[in-house]
Formats: C-alpha cells, sequence, structure tokens
C-alpha cells in the first residue's frame, strides 16, 4: 500500500528577480541598507512589525539578542511536471 498520487502543490510561483534576496541590502543596489530590513517582534501573543533602525528602542534589560552570521544558500530547486516548469 503506497501513497496515493496528488496533484502538486506549487507553494511559491514565480519570484521576481528584484524580490529575490541573493545579495545583502547593502550590495544590492543605492538606497539600500539595513534601514530596508525588517523586524518581527514577538512578545507572548504580540506580534509587530518595525525597521531595523528601531532595534534599540526595542530591546529591553535582560533580553536575549542572538546574531546569525551564517550564509545563506541558494535552496531554490527547479521541477518539472509534465511539461510545465
Amino acid at each position: 500500500m503506497g501513497v496515493p498520487p496528488r496533484e502538486p502543490v506549487r507553494a511559491w510561483g514565480n519570484v521576481p528577480e528584484e524580490l529575490s534576496a541573493r545579495l545583502p541590502a547593502e550590495q544590492r543596489g543605492p538606497g539600500r541598507d539595513r534601514d530596508d530590513v525588517r523586524l518581527l517582534v514577538s512578545r507572548g501573543t504580540e506580534v509587530s512589525h518595525h525597521a531595523f533602525a528601531e532595534l534599540p528602542g526595542l530591546l529591553r534589560a535582560g533580553d536575549l539578542l542572538i546574531v546569525n552570521t551564517s550564509a545563506t544558500l541558494a535552496a531554490a530547486v527547479d521541477g518539472r511536471v509534465g511539461d510545465a516548469r
């Protein structure tokens, strides 16, 4: 007994090149800097959206700040279903 076939699910669709973050904000062109980076802040059940420049005002005594310095990898995978790409 196997898993029955099902219709493919297209999760992302085609991502326009200008929306693909292949480089850090500073390297993506004029007018781009860390202020273009967005933050999602969660406190209990409350979630709010902020600009990176607001970070110092969002931190409270005792908060733990984790900085991820790992590189990103190209994770998109091209696929085909029938004649569709």
